[in-house]
């Protein structure tokens, strides 16, 4: 029995190790795709819709400042407010919130902010998660935002435990088919506004890259709460 725990022991470790070597290699691959990033040549997709489809920022942000004033604590309760609230305007303008809510998150594709993820989600960057992170951010208002994409650390304070956004990307949907009802027939806003993609656009990071090393130093307050 003594000698099997041992064994039991030796695998684990040799399991654990393996395990740890395996994250950090692929963490170490992640990051200097990031890297490479900031100095890679190519053509990027479009970023931007034409005035004429999006909605104006005064509007977009009042929309998102009411549906967090009405419910600030619970995102779930917010969505639904931002839904009906939607609802109530015109078939344009619930397209141009879908169309301004994509320029917003593509813009959070910085390293600013995909640092401000790996201090509070880890160090693995997930593909989705930085998705719905990203549509958090803009739950959260204007002033939110720009903080965000100006200086974080300084948003200590104020983020929580819940940082999860995935149905803020689809309300301008949710908003039309309340209006018109789900057979309708009409192309949902999301459909009406593929030239703009923040999941399969290709885009240069902006900023400057933050290697991991650095997140202490950059965002003390972030990295001592979590």
């Amino acid at each position: 029995m003594k000698y099997f725990l041992i064994v039991i022991g030796i695998i684990a470790t040799g399991l654990f190790i393996g395990y740890k070597y395996i994250n950090y290699k692929f963490i170490n691959d992640q990051e200097n795709s990031f890297r490479k990033l900031a100095t890679q040549r190519f053509k990027e997709s479009p970023r931007t819709f034409p005035d004429s489809v999006k909605m104006n920022d005064e509007l977009f942000w009042a929309l998102i400042g009411e549906s967090k004033a009405k419910h600030p604590s619970n995102f779930d309760a917010q969505m639904s407010f931002l839904i009906h609230r939607l609802a109530s305007l015109s078939n344009e303008e619930i397209i141009g919130f879908e169309a301004t809510l994509k320029e917003k998150v593509i813009r959070l594709w910085d390293y600013k902010v995909k640092a401000f993820y790996q201090i509070l989600f880890d160090e693995y960057l997930s593909t989705d998660g930085f998705i719905y992170f990203r549509f958090w951010i803009v739950s959260n208002g204007n002033d939110f935002y720009n903080m965000t994409l100006t200086n974080p650390d300084q948003l200590a304070d104020e983020v929580q435990a819940s940082y999860e956004g995935e149905r803020l990307m689809v309300v301008a949907d949710d908003a039309f088919e309340l209006k018109h009802g789900p057979n309708s027939g009409l192309k949902l806003p999301r459909d009406v506004t593929t030239e703009v993609s923040y999941d399969f656009g290709n885009y240069r990071m902006s900023g400057q890259y933050i290697s991991l090393n650095e997140l202490k130093d950059r965002f003390p307050r972030l990295v001592e709460k979590f």
